[in-house]
């Protein structure tokens, strides 16, 4: 190494050397001020052309000068300088207080979906800015040893996409990379890569080849090349990716929704077919926009096609709080619906559906779609307008029309908002006959739907107003009522919805919750949001006290009245569900 522990380089003392590479040292380093930085010394004769600027200098530190995006490293110094009777370039940047993506996989194999997803979004988020720059370019080298894991956050590691070594103008043709350079990996490269292009396109592949490592453990279409001579590689690894994505050695049922999809799409051969730019991608991973399913193979390369529809996340674990609900829940309901056969084995009833009722806000719909991902299932959400038609009798097809569809795909779960709409009592006498005919459509339907592996969830606001005869036994079989969030359930919103925006030190989770009682879900993602715009405003952190004062400034949207008609309600309908469902005995 050139320079030493202890040595001075311009106002920095090395603190300690990194590593040597081919065209560079790198090296930590403190100010004068004790703050560490990250020292990068080049040797620009030593660099390619595709690495150098028309006029010689470092594309590199002419890259770096320009950044400024939270997931990219920020310039602090830059220049030329002599060591050794030699000349460099060198560039000092924010040094990142964690690991690398790669030693974090070498220590733990894979990650989490949910990691893994916040880690992609990281990626892609930086790779949007260099991709905008005023003079943009491909970063071409995203691999989990240029990913690093900030662990300066309190609640999880933030990736910062780092050393800007190989990018290149973007959409361009270069020197092709040569695959056994180091900071290269073949299996993370593009097709059109190998030949020198460079895109948003190349850059989205190796995105997608980052979370298929996460995931399963293994680069896409992996081969062991020791086994092929160095001449022949590039032929036999793009003759192996004219073959479908394998998805390997893992319960299909832990992955998200669309994550598969998403990978696929990513690693698309063709760059016309994968995503056309890092926003899509992220839009893509967030659930904004659908990703078509596209074909890939199991582990002995038969065919599968990509599920789709299946609610894949992160379930109950996503819900904060409500443990008696999730308890209630995961015990008469999700252990049966995993296991048909064993309750099958032990003639227990196979549930055909519930009904969540409660005050507005609660998260009634979004417990629905955790429970989807806690089973697994095919899920299917349905509002009251979905159902409608200017047509007599139209509704009515309708419904028929979404229970084949929802057999077909069994197992499937069925979600009804705004039940009360599609349901009315018709004992207080206000339906018409085509109301009446929709009702018993809907009876007809539930009757035993479980069997055929169809299980319906229905929320509202005003359980009152659902016609009796769709709770009864064998149709609707679980009534449950979700309470206003309490107090562990309150600061777990505040946890999840403050989750990786600015936060002063300051924030107190339970002191926020202990001062909105009565406050709904809803409220306190409006509170977060509001806090945040205002932060936004003066480009401040969010503090304790302006979560506080946007509480002041916000009451619960239940009031006191109301939730005593809830609580008196839900006192009501458990009586009359336990004297309905009272066992008839005979003398």
């Amino acid at each position: 190494m050139i320079l030493n522990t202890g040595q001075h380089f311009n106002s920095y003392e090395v603190k300690f050397a990194v590593k040597r590479g081919d065209y560079a040292e790198t090296y930590i380093v403190s100010d004068d001020y004790g703050r560490n930085a990250f020292l990068k010394l080049i040797d620009s004769v030593a660099l390619s052309s595709a690495q150098l600027l028309d006029n010689g200098t470092s594309r590199e530190i002419a890259v770096a000068r320009q950044l400024g995006h939270r997931r990219l490293c920020r310039c602090l110094d830059s220049g030329k300088a002599e060591v050794g009777g030699r000349d460099y370039d060198y560039l000092v940047t924010e040094l990142v207080s964690g690991e690398d993506l790669a030693k974090k996989l070498r220590r733990d194999s894979t990650l989490s979906v949910y990691e893994t997803k916040l880690i992609a979004i990281d990626i892609l988020e930086a790779l949007q800015s260099l991709h905008t720059l005023p003079t943009p370019v491909a970063h071409n080298a995203i691999i989990p040893e240029h990913v690093m894991l900030d662990m300066s956050d309190e609640y999880y590691p933030h990736a910062i996409l780092v050393n800007m070594g190989q990018t290149t103008p973007l959409d361009s043709v270069t020197t092709p990379p040569h695959l056994s350079a180091p900071g290269l990996n073949p299996f993370f490269l593009a097709p059109e890569r190998w030949d020198g292009h460079s895109s948003a396109q190349t850059d989205i592949y190796m995105v997608g080849a980052l979370i298929y490592r996460a995931i399963f453990g293994i680069e896409p279409w992996h081969l062991d090349l020791g086994k092929v001579a160095p001449d022949l590689r590039r032929d036999v690894m793009l003759a192996e990716r004219q073959s479908p994505l394998k998805m390997l050695n893992i319960n299909l049922f832990e992955l998200d929704e669309n994550l598969m999809n998403i990978m696929a799409k990513a690693l698309a051969h063709d760059p016309a077919k994968r995503f056309t730019t890092a926003r899509q991608m992220i839009d893509a991973l967030k659930g904004n926009i659908h990703v078509e399913p596209q074909s890939t193979t199991d582990g002995e390369g038969k065919e599968i096609p990509l599920p789709e529809g299946r609610r894949r996340g992160n379930g109950f674990a996503d819900v904060a709080g409500m443990n008696d609900l999730k308890d209630t829940l995961t015990r008469s309901v999700i252990n049966i619906l995993r296991n048909i056969e064993r309750a099958k084995k032990y003639k227990l009833t196979i549930p055909n559906g519930m009904l969540l009722y409660g005050p507005p806000g609660c998260g009634k719909s979004f417990i629905a779609e955790k429970f989807a991902e806690e089973t697994g299932y095919n899920y299917m959400y349905v509002k009251s307008s979905d159902l409608a038609s200017i047509y007599i009798h139209g509704s009515q097809e309708k419904i028929g029309n979404l229970f084949d569809e929802a057999r077909k795909k069994a197992p499937t779960i069925l979600c009804f908002d705004e039940f009360d709409a599609l349901v009315p009592n018709r004992s207080e006498g206000h339906t018409s006959q085509a109301y009446n005919s929709e009702v018993n459509e809907f009876l007809s339907q539930l009757n035993n739907c479980g069997q055929d592996g169809v299980f319906v969830i229905a929320s509202t606001n005003q359980p009152n107003l659902i016609d009796k005869a769709v709770l009864r036994r064998g149709r609707i079989d679980k009534i449950i009522y979700v309470p206003l969030p309490d107090e562990e359930a309150r600061a777990g919103l505040f946890e999840i919805h403050l989750k990786g925006r600015p936060l002063a030190p300051d924030v107190n989770y339970a002191r926020l919750a202990s001062l909105t009682k009565n406050y709904v879900s809803s409220d306190i993602a409006y509170i977060v949001n509001e806090a945040a715009t205002l932060a936004a405003e003066s480009d401040i952190d969010i503090d304790q006290r302006l979560l506080e004062d946007t509480v002041r400034r916000n009451k619960p949207s239940v009031s006191p009245r109301q939730i005593k008609e809830y609580e008196a309600m839900r006192d009501k309908l458990s009586s009359e569900m336990t004297q309905q469902r009272r066992p008839v005995g005979f003398l």
